[in-house]
């Protein structure tokens, strides 16, 4: 899967040039870099720094687009779920067991006991909620409790 594999590229980039920045600064603080021996190479420091800022700043453009991504992912999976959630309300015995959001497509899982709610009325709610258009699946398991007589 490619997106998986620029994500993790992205991961190891961002992890790269941290590490850079944070091994010369520990590196000046501690000393072990000393300030004249930095100053005597100014231009070469000079380059270093610009080279690693200059890659924190491209970095941080994809983490940007991807953590609006991933924030506007999770809002709209938080709000579905409390979509579904009211349409269970009025069916007592019923239990959301599972719900996700993938594109257009919203699945979700429910057990217990009783009717199911209409799907119908769930896909309009879910298209007011995230003003576009759903396709909703949804995996019903009845359920029915058995209680042993202990006396």
């Amino acid at each position: 899967d490619f997106d998986s594999a620029l994500g993790a590229f992205l991961l190891f980039l961002t992890n790269f040039v941290m590490i850079v920045l944070v091994a010369c600064f520990v590196f000046l603080v501690t000393g072990l870099a000393p300030m004249r021996d930095v100053r005597v190479n100014r231009k070469k420091t000079k380059t270093v720094v610009t080279t690693v800022g200059l890659a924190a700043l491209v970095i941080l453009v994809p983490l940007a687009f991807t953590s609006q991504g991933i924030i506007a992912s999770a809002t709209r999976q938080s709000a579905g779920q409390q979509v579904t959630e009211s349409w269970l309300a009025d069916q007592p015995g019923m239990e959301l067991m599972r719900f996700s959001v993938e594109g257009e497509e919203v699945a979700v899982r429910v057990s217990g006991e009783g009717s199911l709610p209409s799907v119908e009325n769930l896909e309009v709610q879910l298209e007011e909620k995230f003003e576009s258009d759903v396709t909703v699946l949804v995996e019903y398991f009845p359920s029915v409790i058995v209680s042993s007589d202990s006396r």
